[in-house]
Formats: structure tokens, C-alpha cells, sequence
């Protein structure tokens, strides 16, 4: 019983840390402008494809994640640094209201295209990329290969549910209004944050640690 609530509570622990990466929240007002005066249906197909893209992608990353950083010999915990860099700016942008892209999501006229952009990199960008990484490698080296049901199980979930909250994406908007959704999506960003930080100081006593010798 131990053993099963210990690896619930990691499934948990990976499944929120996905979760609140992805931030289903702020990508409810890019899908209800590229769905505007479309009918029902587009909303929803608009938000079955970014899923299936968002989806797509970390499983990539889960099960080749590993695999292209030893054949760019990156070190996991040199790519925990860098990713740890990447989620605290993302996780700025969410705080601070501002981005750091000067591209405008709003000019892309194609709502198939818009989809995809919602898919990634808005839903599975660099911090969700480097977060499905990190644990794969934190999980796989504690449990071997059953490491990888841990991660797959979490992404199945935080796929979901952001799959469901895109889809209520007009419920999700009317019923929490706007300014909630923004709320939100500030915490999250302070989660992220404070995530990012966890990352840095990890990686960088495990490199400290090998250059100090």
C-alpha cells in the first residue's frame, strides 16, 4: 500500500507540475478568438487538434527526450539549468502580463494553423518539453523502465484535462469571466517561478559538485 500511494502521489506531483506548465487557462482567449463567429463545432475541433499536437509532442520527448540529448551530449542536469532559465521566463510573462514574442497570434487568419500554434508552443512549449524530460530521467533512474508508466500516466491526465477546459472554453469564460481566468493564470505563473528556481538550484549543485570534483 505504501508503495502505490508513494508512486500516486509522483503521478500526482508530475501531473500538476504538466499541468500548471501548460496553463490551459490562457489559451481559452487565443481559442475563442481564432473560433469568433465560427460555429460550435469549430471551437471544439480547434481544441481536438491542439491537444493531439500538444499530446504528440510529449510523447515524443518522453520516450526520444533522453535519447537527443545524449546524442547532442547534453547533460541532463546542464538541460535542467537551461530549462529552469526557460520557466522562469515563461513564468514571468504569465505574472508580469507581457511576452516576450513579438509575434501576434491574432494574424494568423488559418484556424487549422491557429490551432497548432495553440498546440505548440502555447500548450507544450520549451517548459513543458524540459519538465517531461526532467521527470522521465528523475523517474526512470529510481524505477527503470516502469519509471516511464509514472510520466506517461501524468501527460494522460494533464492532456485531458486541458483537452476538457479547451473544449468549455466558452462555459470556462462565462462562467469564471475574464478577469478569474487572469487570476489564474498569474498563479500559475508564480507556481512556475518558483518551479524554474527549484530546477536552477538542483542542476546546478550537481554541477558544481562534478567541476569542484
Amino acid at each position: 500500500m505504501a508503495d502505490v500511494a508513494i508512486i500516486a502521489l509522483q503521478v500526482l506531483t508530475a501531473f500538476s507540475a504538466l499541468f500548471v506548465i501548460m496553463d490551459p487557462f490562457v489559451s481559452i482567449p487565443v481559442l475563442l478568438g481564432i473560433s469568433k463567429d465560427q460555429p460550435p463545432e469549430v471551437l471544439r475541433k480547434s481544441a481536438d487538434q491542439a491537444t493531439a499536437v500538444a499530446g504528440i509532442l510529449i510523447f515524443v520527448f518522453i520516450f526520444f527526450g533522453m535519447l537527443i540529448l545524449d546524442i547532442l551530449e547534453i547533460s541532463v542536469d546542464a538541460f535542467r539549468v537551461a530549462g529552469g532559465v526557460i520557466l522562469m521566463l515563461l513564468g514571468l510573462e504569465l505574472v508580469l502580463g507581457f511576452s516576450w514574442s513579438k509575434e501576434d497570434d491574432s494574424k494568423h487568419k488559418d484556424v487549422h494553423a491557429a490551432a497548432i500554434l495553440i498546440g505548440t508552443p502555447l500548450i507544450t512549449g520549451p517548459g513543458v518539453i524540459t519538465t517531461t524530460i526532467v521527470y522521465t530521467k528523475t523517474y526512470f533512474d529510481q524505477y527503470g523502465y516502469f519509471g516511464y508508466l509514472i510520466i506517461i500516466a501524468a501527460a494522460i491526465i494533464a492532456v485531458i484535462v486541458t483537452w476538457v477546459i479547451l473544449r468549455q472554453a466558452g462555459r470556462f469564460q462565462k462562467l469564471l469571466g475574464p478577469q478569474v481566468i487572469n487570476v489564474m493564470s498569474k498563479i500559475m505563473g508564480m507556481l512556475l517561478v518558483a518551479m524554474a528556481i527549484e530546477f536552477i538550484i538542483s542542476g546546478l549543485v550537481v554541477l558544481l559538485h562534478l567541476h569542484l570534483g
